[in-house]
Formats: structure tokens, sequence, C-alpha cells
């Protein structure tokens, strides 16, 4: 019994220590971005988009933009845990939140989507955890995950 106690006490001591609240990231402007100190975020962007270095590049679709969107769209009502919070369409954002499987801990999410040309479309992609300093990697394999369903919808 003790040494549950002890065990549940170091791993809420070292949880309490990682944690650092911080606001919802709201919509980011990809072209004006400040990344954040430390590696709790996970950002997908097309070449030469972004004023900052990205995680990766975006791939690029050979559909319109709202071809794409309704990809996304059905790939993430399919997500346990992810709802929409809102929408700026004249600007193809989205915000999302994804709640972790441990804990419930909201990630926030960001999507823009890009018309390349009428049948060329991409998207930039911030997502960030709102607690903790690290992630590790949790975000990146989520967005890279909903990357890949995306790929398989439109099968490319």
């Amino acid at each position: 019994m003790r040494v549950v106690n002890k065990s549940f006490n170091v791993m809420l001591l070292l949880l309490i220590c990682l944690l650092q609240g911080c606001k919802p990231t709201g919509t980011p402007n990809f072209q004006k971005l400040t990344l954040p100190k430390f590696p709790n975020y996970y950002l997908l962007c097309p070449a030469d988009y972004c004023n900052v270095t990205p995680n990766a590049i975006s791939p690029i679709y050979p559909v319109g933009a709202d071809d794409l969107f309704s990809a996304f769209n059905q790939v993430i009502s399919q997500q346990p845990r992810t709802s929409f919070v809102y929408s700026i369409p004249e600007n193809g954002q989205y915000v999302l939140v994804h709640k972790t499987v441990v804990f419930g801990f909201p990630v926030d999410i960001s999507i823009q989507f890009m018309a390349l040309s009428a049948n060329q479309s991409t998207f930039a992609i911030f997502a960030q955890n709102r607690y903790g300093l690290y992630d590790f990697g949790l975000t990146k394999k989520l967005i890279d995950s909903w990357v890949q369903k995306i790929n398989q919808a439109l099968a490319t």
C-alpha cells in the first residue's frame, strides 16, 4: 500500500512539474507565427508558406480546396474526442480541439485550407498542447495519422 502511495505521489509531482497552462492558441496567421519555447506543438506547412520552419511540409493534393476540406471533415468526424470549435470560412480556417486519451488534456488544432489552382490544394496545420512542456511526439503522431487518413480518403 505504501509503495503505491509513494509511486502515485512521485507521478503526481512529476505531472505538476511538467504542466504549464497556456491559453488556447486561437486562429494563427501562418505567415506571422511565433513558435512556442517548448516542443509541445507540431507545425505542418506548405513549402515557403509559413514564416518559420515547419516540422514537416504539407502534401499537395490533386483536388480542389472544397474537396480537400470534405475529405478532412470526413476523417475528423470519425475521430474520438475531437470537435470543431469555430471557423473562419472566408479564410479557409478551422479550429478544433482534440482531448488526449490520458487525462483528457486539450490539444488546440488550427488548420487552413488553400487552393493552389482549381485542381490542386493543400493545408497548414498548427497543433499545440494546452498543458505540458513536452508532448513526447504525440501531437505529431496525431496529425500524421490524420494526414494518412486524408491521403487514403483521396487515394493519393
